[in-house]
């Protein structure tokens, strides 16, 4: 029979100076340039490089706390604006009243008292009139006339005269009453005009205070926005100059980038067999007996 080929494993060779039985290394881990082989200023630009980043965390927090003050404290003075805004327009709005309500009680008083007076000029015309009438009847009678025409025309001339003295004091009073109707009118004009342009300053107020609360808002959340941001680049900025600086180094130290791991010997690993239920078979168990 021809003689097997003996099969030759790797524990027996020798791989590049690696012992038989050891895997080659894998070379997984970075390795930091040893001190002396770079310039150690690049240690003290990285040592700054983070003070500064953490530096800059801290701003940006110190930061986005004052802006949420300023923003609370800004919102809470909107809210206050609004709330004296409201007392003073409901204070005009009163004051529009009242003073209607004053000028037209006044207006009606006096249409009141001016009634009185008019009554009271044409009882007083009257009653001067009826005692003109009885001394000029009692003259008549003194003169004899009494049955002829003297006293039906002293009567006529009486009536005439009287006419002519009360026709000013009805034009002044009905003149009066027309100027008191007007100026009724127009103190009605006036309160509505007047309540309008409140209606309109109220709208505007409110507007104001409305888009000052949005720009408030809106500054907040760019602010808050911008400060994120910022903080990113910041962190991202700091990653790549860490990297730079490792280049750097390497490239003063020059030697190699990655430290050899070793494998574990596979003489070892063919010890640790794996224990199945067959490997139990016929064996002692402790705590079960044969």
């Amino acid at each position: 029979m021809a003689a097997k080929k003996k099969k030759v494993g790797t524990a027996g060779k020798t791989t590049a100076g690696i012992p038989g039985g050891m895997k080659a290394p894998t070379q997984t881990t970075i390795m930091r340039p040893p001190p002396g082989t770079y310039d150690p200023a690049l240690d003290a630009q990285e040592r700054a490089a983070g003070r500064g980043l953490g530096d800059f965390v801290l701003d940006t927090e110190q930061t986005r706390g004052r802006n949420l003050t300023d923003f609370v404290l800004g919102t809470q003075d909107i809210a206050r604006q609004r709330t004296e805004f409201g007392e003073d327009i409901a204070t005009e709005r009163q004051g529009v009243e009242t003073s209607f309500g004053r000028s037209l009680t006044d207006l009606l008083t006096e249409r009141t008292q001016t009634g009185e007076d008019y009554t009271r000029n044409l009882s007083q015309l009257q009653r001067n009139f009826d005692i003109l009438g009885s001394q000029q009847k009692q003259s008549i009678n003194a003169a004899g006339l009494s049955s002829g025409g003297a006293s039906a025309q002293a009567q006529r001339k009486r009536a005439e005269n009287q006419a002519w003295e009360k026709a000013p004091i009805d034009t002044g009073f009905k003149r009066f009453g027309e100027a008191s109707a007007l100026a009724e009118g127009r103190l009605g004009e006036d309160k509505a005009t007047t309540l309008a342009g409140i209606l309109r300053s109220e709208g505007r107020g409110y507007g104001e205070l409305d888009r000052a609360g949005g720009a408030l808002n809106l500054a907040y959340e760019r602010g808050d926005k911008d400060l994120t941001t910022g903080l990113g680049r910041a962190q991202r900025e700091n990653t790549a100059f860490g990297l730079d600086i490792g280049d750097a180094r390497q490239a003063q130290y020059g030697g190699p980038i990655t430290a050899p791991v070793a494998a574990k010997s596979t003489a070892a690993a063919k010890k640790k067999k794996k224990t199945t239920i067959g490997s139990l078979v016929g064996k002692p168990v402790m705590g079960l007996g044969r």
